[in-house]
């Protein structure tokens, strides 16, 4: 019987959904973009809304409106479709557990690859290493999972808040200079590691790169454990979207869709407004509690602003599915890992030293004008693969190793 569990047709497929996910395409690329032309710890370090007024605006436009929004809205997809799974297992009578586990393998493999031979800050490794956990979920109901949602989101917000609160009592504490100089040890071993990825991707051996990423990845799932459960609440927000069957269909179901994009737009925006104004003291790495209006803003704001972003997608799309440019970026989202790899491939390209040569010397604004011409071009170029082909080269592959055979791509 397991012959028969296939991967869901091009016609099968919600357009409203694709169009999301190739928006949340652009959003993505927003944020990664400041990693691609400079390192993590060179965020890490630098002074934010520095460089001059328009600098200020694009970093401004791209904290308040991008960054911890379209991870969340990305998890959120990723989580409605693990219910398509779920849906086949219902239809087809079939136990989609090891079909799943596969597409996670798979997803990991990419993840692997992307991150050490192509750039540092994926996010594939962490989808993959979480999403395991949704089989777990699969038959809890949608009212369960919503609880588990907000659990999730609650518990990260107080465990960050109390770390805020213990460094902000300890600071206050006599005989702190042990604790300043520990401040001054990390600020510049991060000065250290940043001059070194300068040099290193401004070059052109690729053994070094190899080795640079590794200690940014490092870096970067130090943290695993704090984004983890805000990933997890997301999934389960897109499973419990999956099992309520309103996207089933959704000119039936406009009312509630405009109804959850209003009262999440208007609760998120002004709590995703504290993430841009929360103050980070980047030139010491200091921790203080007005670090919390960070906090609130990021893991508290960015979900409730990414559910606005996706119910209003699915609103839009279904409103204007007949214009071209919207049907584009659907074609866009239809084959979402294969662009996002190539994302990084272009970008990489162009400010790595075998490309280009542009790192380090392109500041925020012309980040975002290089954003807005990379996912500009995705569009034409998606859609007219979409035309010829069933699936993007990458999804052809990851399908290839979640059903275990290979899987016609060719349109007729």
């Amino acid at each position: 019987m397991s012959e028969n569990f296939k991967p869901i047709a091009p016609k099968e497929r919600i357009k409203e959904i694709d169009f999301v996910r190739g928006f949340a395409l652009l959003g993505i690329l927003l944020v990664n973009m400041a990693i691609f032309r400079s390192s993590i710890f060179e965020m890490t370090l630098e002074q934010p809304f520095s460089g001059g007024t328009l600098n200020s605006i694009a970093s401004g436009f791209i904290y308040f409106f991008a960054e911890g929004k379209f991870y969340s809205l990305f998890s959120l997809l990723f989580g409605f479709g693990f219910s398509i799974f779920l849906l086949k297992e219902k239809t087809q009578r079939i136990l989609m557990d090891s079909f799943f586990k596969r597409r996670m393998l798979g997803l990991l493999l990419f993840g692997l690859v992307h991150a050490f031979l192509l750039w540092s800050g994926d996010i594939l490794i962490t989808y993959s290493l979480v999403g395991f956990l949704l089989i777990a979920f699969k038959r809890v109901s949608v009212k369960g999972l919503i609880k588990w949602s907000v659990g999730l989101i609650v518990f990260i917000l107080l465990f960050q808040i109390l770390i805020f609160g213990i460094v902000e009592l300890l600071q206050n504490l006599p005989n702190m200079d042990f604790v300043l100089e520990q401040f001054e040890k990390v600020e510049s071993s991060f000065a250290e590691k940043a001059q070194l990825a300068n040099e290193v991707y401004s070059g052109t051996n690729y053994l070094e790169m190899i080795r640079m990423r590794t200690v940014e990845l490092a870096q970067q799932y130090s943290g695993f454990m704090v984004i983890f459960p805000s990933v997890l609440a997301m999934f389960l927000i897109g499973l419990a979207f999956g099992k309520s069957g309103k996207l089933n269909s959704i000119s039936e179901n406009k009312p509630f869709l405009r109804r959850v994009f209003w009262i999440s737009l208007l609760i998120g925006l002004p709590i995703a407004a504290l993430h841009p104004f929360g103050v980070f003291n980047y030139s010491r790495l200091a921790i203080d509690m007005s670090g919390a209006y960070h906090i609130i803003g990021f893991f508290l704001g960015s979900p409730i602003l990414a559910l606005a972003y996706f119910t209003g997608g699915l609103l839009l799309y279904s409103r204007f599915s007949q214009v071209k440019v919207l049907q584009m970026v659907a074609s866009t989202g239809r084959m979402a890992l294969t662009n996002y790899l190539l994302q990084s491939i272009v970008c990489t390209t162009i400010f790595y030293g075998y490309g280009l040569g542009l790192y380090g010397k392109v500041d925020a604004f012309q980040g975002l004008l290089i954003t807005l011409i990379v996912w500009g071009i995705q569009l034409p170029i998606s859609h007219w693969w979409l035309n010829r082909y069933k699936f993007g080269p990458a999804e052809w592959l990851w399908r290839w190793i979640t059903y275990g055979k290979r899987i016609s791509n060719k349109i007729n």
